[in-house]
């Protein structure tokens, strides 16, 4: 309840925003009631997302065990060829120079993987790199940091970076090499890392953290539900906020109900191909 009051008296004290949305909160947050309640009437939740895990508890056997067959023949025969035909090095990040090499490569890669797609990738959102950074370099000298990287013939193809709390390990931030995905270097990696967090006495949890990706069914059936936080302030700003939102939605109702059905379907279309290519 402090920590929650805190915080909300903190935003409240400042005049630098507006609107307030913490996406992807646990829906059984302890603090999530607590920090609605001080923030005031202005709270709205919404659910959102469900955010998969795997329990670690047990041993590697069990964990492949739960996935599907599909799934659990192509890890052990894509991490069998790789370690076979090639020379492979899998490390988990342990100092602070290792740390700043560990740091540029996952930057580089997580781009240009992107990049290829025709997206900016995360790494393109103002300050965001600087934060990651600082937020590893704080982790890894509190001893709360997971960051674990695979060398193939003597080079770096994929990184994974991940921060450590009260026994769960989440899954922040991947890249690997997007010339080696017929290796299928980043599952490889991903099943390397969870199999760490097994070996972790340490660890009970893996969490892959909120969105709806695919892949993540295939690795898990179990999640948990997560919702959305929205504040909006009183003020001129939030208003125009709030009618240009409601002014987006009747327009996207407006063309719904007069676009022909063909141009609708399209239009899905593309955007499915643009969300999902590659």
């Amino acid at each position: 309840m402090r920590v929650a009051e805190g915080i909300a008296a903190l935003l409240l004290q400042s005049n630098a925003w507006d609107r307030l949305c913490l996406d992807e909160v646990p829906a059984a947050s302890l603090v999530l009631p607590h920090l609605c309640a001080a923030l005031g009437p202005e709270v709205a939740i919404r659910p959102a997302n469900r955010a998969h895990f795997i329990r670690t508890t047990g041993d590697w056997e069990g964990v492949l065990g739960n996935l599907s067959r599909s799934t659990r023949r192509h890890l052990c025969q894509q991490t069998r060829h790789l370690f076979r035909e090639h020379q492979c090095e899998f490390r988990r990040v342990a100092g602070g120079d290792e740390l700043g090499r560990a740091m540029d490569v996952l930057v580089g890669l997580h781009q240009a993987r992107w990049q290829t797609r025709g997206e900016p990738g995360s790494f393109a959102i103002p300050g965001f790199e600087s934060f990651l950074r600082e937020a590893a370099r704080a982790s890894l000298r509190d001893g709360l940091l997971r960051m674990w990287t695979l060398a193939v013939d003597g080079e770096t193809v994929a990184a994974l970076i991940g921060f450590y709390d009260n026994g769960v390990v989440h899954g922040y931030q991947v890249g690997f090499d997007p010339r080696l995905a017929r290796l299928s270097v980043g599952r490889v990696l991903l099943g390397l890392c969870i199999r760490d967090c097994v070996a972790d006495p340490q660890v009970r949890e893996f969490d892959f953290m909120g969105g709806n990706n695919a892949y993540k069914d295939r690795w898990t059936p179990e999640s948990r539900e997560t919702v959305t936080l929205d504040c909006l302030r009183a003020g001129v700003r939030a208003l125009c906020y709030t009618g240009i939102h409601r002014m987006t939605r009747l327009s996207k109702s407006l063309l719904k109900a007069t676009l022909p059905a063909a141009v609708r379907q399209a239009g899905h279309r593309f955007l499915q191909r643009r969300h999902f290519s590659g």
